[in-house]
């Protein structure tokens, strides 16, 4: 068991820390500290509920790598639920985007960018930032824009 909890702390750069109580940890040192309890226990599944939200910024990037090395090096499946784009985008083999609670897209990040299946998707992941037009914007004077068919 020793053993066990050295490797994960290890793991997560928390050896200084093992002789300190919760109540003595900041909270970026808590976040990590319950994440060490996840890999001791040989969780199956991670979920991560926007759990780097009350992080600073640099120790927010370090964690979204840390995640991402988890889940290819202890082989479990990460649940990562977040608001923010860029997080959703940087770590992920599949993305599903919800909106109200529906399912709007399944896919990953590459298909999402390349094939929206809609405006709220196209706005997920617009970035660089995307530009929308109705016809009627793309046409001036009866001339329209868009490339002839024949061109495509």
């Amino acid at each position: 068991m020793e053993e066990k909890v050295a490797q994960a702390a290890c793991a997560l750069k928390l050896e200084p820390l093992l002789k300190r109580k919760p109540s003595n940890l900041y909270d970026g040192q808590r976040q990590r500290a319950a994440d060490g309890r996840s890999i001791f226990c040989n969780a199956r599944v991670f979920l991560f509920d926007e759990s780097l939200s009350n992080l600073d910024a640099a120790l927010h990037v370090i964690k979204r790598t840390e995640i991402g090395l988890w889940h290819s090096r202890l082989d479990v499946i990460t649940i990562y639920v977040t608001y923010d784009r860029v997080e959703a985008m940087a770590p992920a083999d599949k993305i599903v985007v919800l909106r109200d609670g529906i399912t709007e897209q399944v896919g990953t990040p590459v298909d999402l960018y390349e094939r929206p299946d809609n405006t709220f998707v196209a706005h997920f992941v617009d970035s660089p930032k995307m530009y929308f037009f109705t016809s009627e914007e793309l046409t001036e004077k009866g001339k329209s824009f868009l490339p002839d068919a024949d061109t495509l």
